[in-house]
C-alpha cells in the first residue's frame, strides 16, 4: 500500500503521467505514420502539442480529449504541471487523480492499431520493473 504521509501517491502520479504521455506520444506518432503525415511529424511533441495535435483529435473520442486537455493543460487543472514542478505538496496531492490516470493509461490500448502477427505470438510487456525497495517486498509479504 502507499504511504499518502510521505507522497508516494505524488510520486506515482508522476509515473503514471510519464507512462500516459510516452503512450499518447507513440500513439500520435503510429497514426501519423500509418496516415502518410511523416513530413509534419514532430519529434518529442510536449503534451500541450499532442493534446491538440489534429491526429489525436480525430483519433480519440471528443470526450476523452476534453478529459485529457481539462486535467493536463494550463487551461485546465494542469496537475500534470503543478505536481512535476513541485507547486504542490506531495502531501497535499489527491490520490483520485492518481487512479483517474491509471484508468486513461488503461483505455489508450484500444486506439492503437493492430500488433503484428509475430507481436501476437509473443508475451509483450508494456513496461519493465527490475526491482522493488525492501520496504514493497517486506510490506507485501506480511
Amino acid at each position: 500500500m502507499l504511504n499518502d504521509d510521505v507522497g508516494e501517491y505524488s510520486m506515482a502520479f508522476v509515473v503514471g503521467i510519464t507512462v500516459l504521455e510516452k503512450a499518447l506520444y507513440d500513439l500520435h506518432d503510429e497514426r501519423s505514420t500509418s496516415s502518410e503525415l511523416v513530413k509534419s511529424r514532430k519529434k518529442n511533441m510536449i503534451l500541450r502539442d499532442l493534446l491538440h495535435s489534429d491526429t489525436l483529435v480525430d483519433t480519440l473520442p471528443e470526450g476523452l480529449i476534453r478529459l485529457l486537455k481539462i486535467l493536463f493543460l494550463p487551461a485546465g487543472l494542469n496537475l500534470r504541471n503543478l505536481v512535476w514542478h513541485g507547486f504542490m505538496a506531495p502531501v497535499e496531492f489527491p490520490k483520485c487523480f492518481g487512479s483517474l490516470t491509471l484508468l486513461l493509461i488503461m483505455a489508450l490500448p484500444r486506439y492503437f492499431g493492430d500488433l503484428s502477427s509475430k507481436m501476437k505470438d509473443e508475451k509483450t510487456k508494456l513496461f519493465r520493473i527490475d526491482g522493488f525497495d525492501d520496504r514493497f517486498v517486506t510490506s507485501c509479504a506480511r
